[in-house]
């Protein structure tokens, strides 16, 4: 959580002296010193991944678990390449 907006963030990565991060449903990255992060807590995460949920990726989930309780491997890796797609192209 970026302390400084109160913004949910995934950390992506570093670049110098900065943390590098971006909202949990994608977009673009933006820094922060590490000192205004901070770790969300559970009711925190909860309500802010059920507030901003994407139908289209509950529903590839869905499948991919479906086909894991069937030892499809196949259908996972389907549900796998269809989830990858769907993230760049809805939510990058």
């Amino acid at each position: 959580m970026d302390t400084r907006s109160g913004a949910f963030a995934q950390v992506m990565g570093e670049v110098g002296q900065h943390v590098q991060v971006r909202a949990l449903e994608g977009g673009p990255e933006w820094g922060v010193p590490p000192s205004a992060l901070r770790l969300a807590t559970r009711e925190e995460h909860r309500a802010a991944t059920s507030a901003s949920r994407c139908t289209e990726c509950d529903a590839i989930r869905a499948d991919r678990r479906a086909a894991e309780a069937r030892g499809d491997r196949v259908a996972m890796a389907g549900a796998t390449d269809r989830m990858g797609l769907h993230q760049r192209e809805s939510h990058s």
